[in-house]
């Protein structure tokens, strides 16, 4: 039973370890076979291309729709469809990857197993990760050989590799391909004249992100992001941790018979991290976190911990 629990930890390993600075490149593949790398962003892990399947996680194929007059009506019919920008799958697959109406989305079948459309909370938790300026910047391809000039604020710092797949309008029509990037969210709402989906925006111009509601038969880029183990989740791949005091002032002490190669990460119910260290005591500092409930993880080699602590 160890061994096949331990098999599940590093296999799934990117999903289990977000916000590990350690950890070297990593790969997920959908049901399509197309590989994509992944980047880790705080505590998420995050697809670093744009979606590309043609089918749904369960090997359902998507309705790949051409025909401009049939693109519309798929508001009416509330039919799931995708298509590659300007309807020229070789030119912009490889790169952009493919546009996908809300419909499709909302099967909840778009990502891989163990993955998701992330939420407008993922997203929200993915910038407030990034700091108070430049937040786009940091996500966009640097330099200008996808994204239009000025392309400002570029420097992907975070791997996340955002490009400009541009998008198809409601009547069909392409645009904004090296110029705007949109990504839906899973979230949306009743509008007018039909559904609506929450999406996020990056532009050559601006280096900041930004968001709106795009009409549910708008094709758009999708980036998924792995499902986690949140400070609430207790399975198969977590212990607990015997941690004391729990309040807790300015130390924290812990049980652990083996010191070496022991991480130690703390996030806050943000899913901010706000510690990390190799392990070199019984006890950590944490007389300079701010008072509140912090989740702390202990990445040991044969085992990964999890739970919840309270400074005072």
């Amino acid at each position: 039973m160890k061994t096949k629990i331990l098999f599940k930890i590093f296999a799934g390993i990117i999903c289990l370890l977000p916000g590990l600075a350690l950890l070297k490149a990593q790969t997920v593949t959908d049901i399509d076979g197309n590989v994509y790398k992944t980047v880790t962003i705080g505590t998420q892990t995050w697809m670093a291309e744009n979606l590309k399947t043609t089918h749904y996680n369960d090997g359902t194929p998507i309705l790949l729709v051409t025909n401009d007059t049939v693109w519309r009506n798929t508001m009416y019919r509330k039919l799931p469809a995708y298509c590659w920008y300007n309807n020229n799958e070789s030119v912009y697959k490889k790169i952009y990857g493919a546009l996908y109406n809300f419909f499709a989305v909302d099967t909840k079948r778009l990502c891989p197993t163990g993955w998701h459309v992330p939420s407008d909370a993922d997203w929200k938790i993915m910038v407030s990760n990034l700091g108070d300026s430049n937040t786009g910047g940091k996500l966009k391809e640097a330099d200008t050989i996808h994204w239009d000039a000025p392309n400002n604020g570029a420097t992907n710092e975070t791997g996340f590799t955002a490009l400009p797949g541009g998008s198809r309008n409601k009547d069909g029509n392409f645009n904004d391909i090296n110029y705007k990037g949109i990504w839906w969210t899973s979230d949306g709402g009743i509008g007018k004249p039909g559904p609506v989906g929450i999406s996020y925006i990056l532009t050559n111009i601006f280096d900041y992100v930004s968001y709106s509601l795009y009409g549910a038969r708008f094709g758009l880029s999708v980036r998924c992001v792995c499902n986690q183990i949140t400070s609430g989740i207790n399975n198969e791949y977590s212990e607990k941790v015997v941690i004391y005091p729990n309040p807790a002032n300015d130390k924290l002490y812990f049980k652990n018979n083996n010191y070496n190669n022991t991480l130690i990460m703390i996030f806050d119910l943000q899913g901010k991290q706000v510690f990390i260290k190799q392990i070199d005591s019984e006890s950590i500092d944490i007389s300079n976190l701010s008072k509140g409930i912090y989740v702390v993880k202990l990445v040991c080699p044969e085992s990964i911990m999890i739970t919840k602590f309270i400074k005072k």
